[in-house]
């Protein structure tokens, strides 16, 4: 009888134990903050739409992905059989050769050699619309004077974009740091999700030196002697049309596209106009 209360008092003290055990690991547990992914996208409703059809634009940026969408929703789409606008700008590599193929995007802005690279005869499926010219990348640094060797470049704080297939804001910058063998420690490398987070971060302080175009706000009047060419040619791809197109879209596009060109012509160092479209 003894040795049954015995036990039986064991378990009890036991599971009190576990129970006390549960409510303070419970207790001084941490849930993680949910990391949501970025959004890739920007959707409107065309204002005055007259049918249901939904148009899918690809840029390569963010920057002004919004503003260009509501461009085509209010303005330049408004009374088509468009309803619906979705500007996209997800990573490159997440582009396939089924989306072009099945024209899954009524218009792009991308290089030629990634169309080719994704399908050799792209041309089925899209035609050139807009062509654009190339354009000089620059490494902004905030160094009083500036030089590409490597005892000006080794140990900088160095910030890239995510997006690998950017010319201007990662493989301008990698090609150099190769050339000149700097290696990129990780605790002195930071990538970002977009340009302007990039930038917002470099004009903090957070970063001594980026890789981009001259085109934001903030870059085009940074001192002469702080910046440096890495190259005078980068590709900025052209803008292509799905050949299944109207003549009167493909124009409403262009005037659309029109948003850009105070930013191409700041980036290029070159007046640029877009081409005229009759219908």
């Amino acid at each position: 009888m003894a040795q049954h209360l015995y036990l039986t008092a064991s378990k009890v003290i036991l599971l009190l134990i576990i129970v006390c055990a549960c409510v303070w690991l419970l207790g001084t547990h941490k849930v993680a903050a949910l990391s949501l992914p970025e959004l890739y996208t920007h959707q409107c409703q065309v204002e005055g739409s007259t049918g249901n059809k939904a148009f899918n634009v690809y840029v390569p940026t963010n920057w002004q992905a919004a503003k260009f969408g509501r461009a085509l929703c209010h303005d330049a789409l408004k009374g088509t059989p468009y309803q619906s606008v979705t500007v996209s700008w997800q990573p490159r590599e997440s582009i396939t050769s089924q989306a072009i193929l099945t024209q899954h995007f009524d218009a792009l802005w991308i290089r030629e050699h990634a169309l080719s690279g994704l399908t050799p005869d792209w041309t089925h499926s899209y035609r050139t619309l807009v062509p654009l010219p190339s354009y000089p990348v620059y490494l902004f640094s905030h160094a009083p004077t500036l030089t590409l060797d490597y005892a000006s470049l080794a140990g900088l704080r160095f910030g890239l974009l995510s997006d690998s297939k950017s010319f201007s804001g990662y493989l301008a910058l990698m090609d150099k740091l190769n050339q000149l063998g700097v290696s990129l420690p990780a605790d002195k490398t930071q990538f970002y999700p977009s340009r302007q987070a990039m930038v917002n971060a470099f004009i903090a302080g957070e970063l001594d030196a980026i890789s981009s175009a001259g085109f934001t706000p903030e870059l085009a009047q940074w001192p002469k002697a702080q910046k440096r060419v890495l190259t005078h040619h980068a590709p900025m791809g052209n803008w292509y049309s799905r050949t299944t197109l109207t003549k009167t879209t493909e124009c409403a596009l262009i005037e659309a596209v029109g948003l850009y060109t105070d930013a191409i012509t700041n980036a290029t160092h070159q007046p640029f106009t877009m081409p005229p479209c009759t219908l």
